[in-house]
Formats: structure tokens, C-alpha cells, sequence
């Protein structure tokens, strides 16, 4: 399987985000904003996901300054707000992140794919579960840690 695009992000921020050996308890907030999106034209709200999910695997909280894009405020909290709540792990946000290359992005042939990342995610995650009399079965659960 490939890393999905970003992780070189996701792990540059992990890096910078994550003190080893400090109680987790005695570290300030992480102060982010968008990388690598101003001149380099990143996505927003993808670098905004990518570093929370970093945040979460180093124990640490997130003040992220959008620069008063008012909208990508919103959307990032609603998408936090959303993760944590349902308790999706940084692992299945990974998995999502890697689903919405696979099926979306890959073969997309104009610089920004029809289907909105955070749109995706949302239809996955919203959407309720099968039932266990439907067609494929029961699915496998895993104990999800919390995207904080």
C-alpha cells in the first residue's frame, strides 16, 4: 500500500509537534496555520486535517490560525468536531485519507477533484452503519483512539 499524499507533511508536523520524554500534561497548545499553501497552492483544509491528526498522535493540542478565512475556520472545527465526537482514530482518518486518493484523486486529470475531501469524509464517517442482516456480513470493529 502507498502513503497517501501529505504524509511527508504528517510526519513533518509529528516531528515538530511531539516532545518525548515531557508529560504530555505539561505542554502548551501546538500555534499552526496553513503550510505550504500560500505561493505552493496547498490544500487548505487537507494540511489543516494532516496536522491535527499529527497533533493527536503526539498528545497534543491544536491552535490553528487561519488567517481570516472565516470559512476554513468553520470547517476545520466542524470536521474536528465530527472526528472526535464519533471517536475516529487517526488511523481511520488515514484510511480515509488513502480511500479519497485511491478513488477520487488518483486518476483526476484538473488540479482540484470534484469531490471535496472533507465531503468525503463526512458520507463515510455520517453515514450509518450496515446492519448485521445486510448483505457482506458483520464488519470488524477496532477500538478507535480518540482524534483529539
Amino acid at each position: 500500500m502507498h502513503a497517501p499524499r501529505g504524509s511527508t507533511s504528517s510526519h513533518s508536523a509529528y516531528c515538530g509537534f511531539v516532545r518525548p520524554g515531557v508529560n504530555i500534561q505539561n505542554l502548551s497548545a501546538v500555534a499552526t496555520g496553513n503550510w505550504g499553501c500560500g505561493v505552493f497552492g496547498g490544500d487548505t483544509r487537507l494540511k489543516a486535517l494532516l496536522q491535527m491528526m499529527a497533533a493527536a498522535e503526539a498528545g497534543r493540542d491544536v491552535a490553528y490560525f487561519t488567517f481570516g478565512d472565516s470559512e476554513l475556520m468553520r470547517d476545520v472545527h466542524q470536521m474536528h468536531s465530527v472526528l472526535t465526537e464519533r471517536h475516529i482514530s487517526v488511523g481511520m482518518v488515514y484510511g480515509l485519507l488513502d480511500q479519497y486518493y485511491s478513488m477520487v484523486c488518483k486518476n483526476c486529470h484538473t488540479p482540484r477533484p470534484d469531490v471535496r475531501l472533507y465531503d468525503f469524509i463526512y458520507e463515510r464517517v455520517l453515514a450509518p452503519p450496515p446492519s448485521p442482516d445486510s448483505e457482506g456480513g458483520t464488519s470488524a470493529s477496532t477500538a478507535p483512539t480518540d482524534l483529539h
